[in-house]
């Protein structure tokens, strides 16, 4: 392992090399050529990507440490991060989304806010879209509750469940001032590396989503603290996969979903998920129907989130 790099900074493409070699541009203009590298993991896109990208790395006037990393199969973004992370000792780890741009000064906030606090894990910038509006990036704790406040979706049914301490996952909006909180959105984030290697490895059973939620609650059952730092930020344009206007999501989605609750909440725990939410949507439906909303899930979501599996992977509950 290189002991001399102080970020690996890493980037999953899979199917958006001129996206990904955007965000490349954005990362190499802040950092260090000396001390830092950027690791591009191309996740078997199988459309011509890795070739245009290693024309482009060849091309490009980019001294120091740029690699570009075939992944061997697309485990999905756990997994392809994994494929970088764990081939580099580094002081500290920034995952950066394909589809998304580091804004001026943004690598320097986020490391300066990672070295103020020794037992400081992880730092995460505000996000914004390219037409300026704030990205929500710091969260709440998933819960059953929660679950139960995403369908319902009813203010008075909101304000009274904060009177318990249950929020909505995306409780506060963007912005705000320097804080701790549950977890970050890995759209971008900077991992310390002595976290990485306290936590370990991020968990690629999870294919796509809820994956930041299950790694930042790891580091904080360890001791490390998550860290919001809006005055650092980067712009999400939000075009990768997660992006996409889906009628119904994909099987990965609810996968991941069974995941988390099962993991941490235990069977029960994903039992009361799937009723609270299912209560939730029985609140919610009449008044769509009544005013004539679109509705605000999938049509198919109800029996999906009861179907679909949790994965291959065998699942270690977190307490």
């Amino acid at each position: 392992m290189d002991k001399a790099v102080r970020i690996a900074a890493v980037i999953i493409n899979y199917k958006t090399p001129d996206l990904t070699l955007a965000a490349v541009r954005s990362l190499y203009m802040q950092m260090d050529a000396q001390r830092d590298a950027i690791f591009v993991v191309d996740n078997c896109s199988d459309d011509g990507s890795l070739e245009i990208l290693r024309e482009a790395f060849a091309n490009e006037a980019w001294p120091g440490r740029i690699e570009l990393l075939a992944s061997d199969r697309n485990g999905g973004f756990s997994y392809g991060n994994n494929f970088a992370m764990c081939r580099v000792d580094a002081e500290a780890y920034l995952l950066l989304n394909s589809d998304a741009e580091l804004d001026p000064d943004a690598l320097s906030m986020m490391w300066d806010a990672l070295q103020a606090e020794p037992r400081r894990g992880l730092v995460g910038p505000l996000m914004h879209g390219d037409d300026g509006a704030l990205q929500h990036s710091c969260f709440v704790d998933r819960s059953p509750w929660s679950e139960f406040l995403a369908t319902a979706k009813t203010g008075v049914l909101t304000r009274l469940f904060e009177n318990f301490g249950v929020r909505e996952v995306a409780s506060q909006a963007p912005g705000g001032e320097a804080r701790d909180v549950d977890w970050l959105s890995f759209v971008c984030v900077m991992i310390r590396g002595e976290t990485f290697r306290d936590v370990g490895p991020m968990d690629d059973g999870y294919f796509m989503y809820r994956e930041d939620n299950d790694y930042s609650r790891r580091a904080r059952q360890k001791g490390w603290s998550v860290y919001y730092q809006p005055q650092a930020s980067a712009m999400h344009l939000n075009k990768g996969w997660s992006g996409k206007e889906l009628a119904r999501q994909p099987a990965f989605y609810y996968e991941s979903r069974a995941r988390y609750f099962r993991k941490f909440y235990g069977f029960l725990g994903f039992l009361s998920a799937n009723l609270l939410w299912t209560l939730g949507r029985m609140i919610r439906r009449p008044r769509e129907l009544l005013q004539g909303r679109p509705t605000s899930v999938a049509i198919s979501a109800w029996r999906d989130i009861w179907t679909m599996r949790v994965g291959n992977k065998p699942l270690t509950r977190e307490v």
